[in-house]
């Protein structure tokens, strides 16, 4: 059996078997062409709730001066924006998670969290430790 004739019955049980969770009522997962968000991390997105901000009562605010209050509504209105862009990307997510088992992420998912994780390493190797004690 050539190359091609085993890819075309590997495919054909791949479709066997999709069709017969599918039949079975089990949730199917996306094929494999995009990788899919660790479960810890779709557990961590949906936990997320929205705080109320400013956490100031009323009283504590009245002491502020005019322009300290001006910059305590925009960043109120900063923290709103937020937290609704928040509650879309939940949404999005338990849909994607309740519809198919799995939230999948985008194709370059893997390779933005490989960059963003040297580029921690390397701003972290630059912090000057010396001015703290760790016991």
């Amino acid at each position: 059996m050539d190359a091609s004739a085993v890819a075309s019955a590997d495919e054909a049980k791949k479709t066997t078997a999709a069709a017969a969770a599918t039949a079975a009522g089990e949730p199917q997962k996306p094929a494999a062409v995009a990788p899919l968000l660790a479960q810890g991390y779709v557990d961590s997105i949906l936990a997320f709730e929205r705080v109320q901000w400013p956490v100031f009562s009323d009283d504590d605010l009245k002491h502020l001066s005019p322009e300290q209050r001006r910059e305590i509504d925009k960043m109120a209105a900063l923290h709103k924006a937020l937290d609704d862009d928040l509650a879309v990307f939940q949404a999005e997510v338990s849909r994607q998670v309740e519809d198919n088992g799995c939230y999948v992420v985008g194709e370059s998912y893997l390779a933005d969290q490989a960059k963003l994780e040297a580029l921690i390493k390397e701003e972290w190797a630059k912090i000057d430790w010396s001015a703290f004690e760790f016991e």
